[in-house]
């Protein structure tokens, strides 16, 4: 009992008895074979479990990634200060006229203009503002006039992709490239030394860059071929961004395992399929995440081994030997919840099941209320009375023998006498029922 409910604890909320073992689901299998309660309480426990079988796998995932994620960074530029940064005005004097007057900035300004069009901003041209500027008219610009023209001659700058080749290369020969990035990293500093709010800003927004950048390869990890590739792309990662990646892969599993639940299919499949690079992503917490959906599958197989109604070498071994003894099935739950099931154990449960579906349909629904109910408190009781049986059990074999037929009571009558034993299932009594009884 001991060992089932510590099962029962490993498998989470939504496990019943019924996902102990193999033995104990031949018995559910053998109760729910026909209709009535067993059969109408499997299919809620199952029903249920399936819907949320997506849930709780992105559940696990949310549980290994930790609190921060890419939803929880606040977007600089989206910021009350970023904004305020923008609006500061910096000093136009000549070296910074000098640094205008370079052929890469006259072409990022004509993306600038672009880019300030787009929100409803016009800037003069670029030899307009020169000019004004030499002329003592304009000694003072918005940092978001400089922060548009960073952002163009970032454009100016970015390399192209061949549209036929899909080959990425600079539009420019090594030496222009060099030459514009230099001004492009003199024209940074003096706009960020002169507004050091914004220069903290860029800093951020370039973090806010590397965290996307590092969600979208965690998005894109089922092309990664093994664990190596893995574990190269999250190399240079800080943690916030490694966890950004492994965000990335809990919402691609999101999106793989979407269809698959809403049509009520097993979703840990693909999942444990990519479980290696699983392991390269999330360390040491990756052992607890692949144990979470090992159980989810197994209580996937539980639903298919209960309601596939498929004739396993099981399911034929306990047809041929019908014979049951009073208290069989009683002892069955016992020596399954306890993984007692070898020899002639193993042998009681095969003969359970046989007498199940041949058996009284009382039986079927007492076993149905036990094996397929998830709630905390009734798998308590049910533990405590086969605790009782076990007790009773190690005193003397005949007292285990009379317990079981005790047990058996509340599931039919004795096999083959036809006479009724007046003591009820203590999973199924009142508590006031229960302790008069003396179970508790």
């Amino acid at each position: 009992p001991e060992e089932a409910l510590a099962k029962l604890r490993e498998f989470g909320p939504d496990a019943a008895m019924v996902d102990v073992g193999p033995n104990i689901s031949g018995l559910a299998e053998a109760a729910a074979q026909r209709p009535g309660v067993a059969l109408e309480a499997a299919t809620d426990l199952f029903t249920s479990r399936r819907a949320g079988q997506v849930n709780r796998i992105l559940q696990q995932f949310d549980t290994a990634i930790g609190p921060t994620s890419r939803e929880a960074v606040e977007k600089v530029e989206e910021s009350p200060a970023f904004t305020a940064a923008l609006q500061s005005r910096i000093p136009v004097d000549d070296a910074m006229v000098r640094l205008l007057e370079r052929p890469s900035m006259a072409r990022a300004w004509q993306k600038a203009r672009t880019l300030a069009g787009e929100q409803g901003r016009e800037l003069p041209s670029l030899g307009e503002f020169l000019k004004r500027a030499r002329e003592g008219d304009i000694v003072e610009v918005e940092t978001s006039v400089m922060h548009w023209l960073k952002k163009g001659l970032d454009d100016v700058l970015e390399p192209k992709r061949d549209p036929v080749t899909g080959i990425v290369a600079s539009q420019y020969g090594q030496n222009q490239t060099r030459a514009m990035n230099d001004t492009r990293r003199l024209f940074r500093n003096l706009v960020k030394e002169r507004n050091p709010d914004y220069a903290d800003s860029l800093e951020r927004i370039a973090r806010d860059k590397r965290i996307d950048e590092a969600y979208e390869k965690g998005a894109a990890f089922t092309r990664l071929k093994t664990p190596d590739d893995v574990q190269r792309q999250m190399a240079r990662m800080d943690d916030i961004e490694k966890r950004a990646f492994q965000r990335g892969i809990r919402d691609a599993v999101e999106t793989k395992t979407a269809d698959k639940g809403a049509l009520g299919f097993d979703a840990t499949g693909f999942v444990l399929g990519q479980q290696s690079k699983l392991k390269a992503a999330f360390g040491d917490k990756a052992d607890d995440l692949i144990s979470a959906l090992r159980n989810e599958r197994t209580m996937a197989q539980t639903e298919n081994r209960v309601m596939g109604n498929s004739r396993t070498a099981f399911r034929q071994a306990a047809q041929a030997d019908a014979e049951l003894d009073p208290g069989a099935v009683a002892q069955a739950i016992a020596d399954a919840a306890s993984g007692n099931v070898v020899g002639a154990a193993g042998r009681l449960v095969q003969r359970g099941a046989a007498r199940l579906r041949a058996g009284p349909q009382k039986v079927r629904d007492a076993l149905g209320d036990v094996l397929f109910d998830n709630d905390p408190v009734a798998q308590a009781a049910l533990a405590a009375s086969l605790r009782k049986l076990a007790a009773r059990q190690a005193a003397s074999q005949v007292q285990s023998n009379r317990m079981g037929s005790a047990l058996m009571a509340p599931l039919g009558e004795q096999a083959g006498r036809g006479t009724s034993i007046d003591v009820r299932f203590p999973a199924l009594m009142s508590p006031e029922e229960r302790r008069a009884a003396g179970y508790e």
